[in-house]
């Protein structure tokens, strides 16, 4: 899809920073991107709980995204 324009080094998890430190590299330039588990950083917004670990209470994503959008979740 991207025609060879895009080029991804894997590292392993802990590699270059702890997964707690991963939200302040990628801010800081240290790294282009990562992917972690957004409850991680709480301390740095109370939003990414909210993200990552929804409410246990809707089945499904779809359910989430509902109450997100139209029953009043954005609103929090």
């Amino acid at each position: 899809m991207a025609s060879g324009r895009v080029r991804l080094k894997l590292s392993l998890a802990g590699g270059v920073v702890g997964a707690f430190q991963l939200l302040e590299a990628v801010s800081a330039d240290a790294l282009d991107g990562g992917h972690g588990v957004s409850a991680y950083w709480f301390d740095n917004s109370k939003t990414f709980s909210l993200f990552g670990t929804p409410p246990a209470w809707f089945g499904h994503a779809h359910e989430y995204l509902g109450w997100f959008n139209y029953g009043g979740g954005e609103a929090l």
